[in-house]
């Protein structure tokens, strides 16, 4: 003889923890979440506050390198740029923006007022904002999408 399953009923200290789980989770997700923009938009504004009134100093670029590209991409290269302050402290500077340059190529670099550990390459492509150059670079709009109506 089948004895019928009868699912007993749900402990309600189980669902409560698994409340807190899930509100903990999500909270912690989310102020990740918020230090990764804030870390982001920091970093823009100082950019956008060197290349507009920083101090210029003239430095040369000590090493070239290539990161292989994935996926079909080509490569990205980056380069070392050395530079010093008018007080004659010696900096090093990582350019990631691409740029082709050659070793012992003059680079003129901005940095923020009293920041030269911030410093950019005065040659940085500006103007558009990031993620609007994202998808003027992959040339992408939402027209294009799959979900996009066809007619519009």
């Amino acid at each position: 003889m089948l004895v019928p399953y009868v699912p007993a009923a749900p402990d309600r200290r189980c669902t409560a923890l698994l409340r807190e789980l899930t509100a903990v989770v999500c909270g912690v997700t989310g102020a990740a979440l918020v230090a990764v923009g804030a870390t982001a938009v920091v970093r823009r504004v100082r950019t956008r506050r060197a290349l507009r009134a920083g101090p210029v100093a003239r430095g040369r670029v000590l090493e070239v390198s290539l990161l292989p590209g994935d996926q079909g991409r080509p490569g990205v290269q980056r380069s070392v740029v050395s530079f010093e302050t008018p007080d004659g402290r010696q900096f090093l500077l990582v350019d990631r923006s691409g740029r082709a340059r050659e070793i012992d190529e003059p680079v003129l670099v901005r940095y923020p007022v009293g920041r030269p550990e911030d410093a950019v390459p005065d040659d940085v492509p500006g103007g558009r904002p990031g993620l609007s150059r994202f998808f003027w670079r992959v040339r992408w709009s939402p027209r294009r999408a799959w979900w996009w109506p066809s007619g519009c």
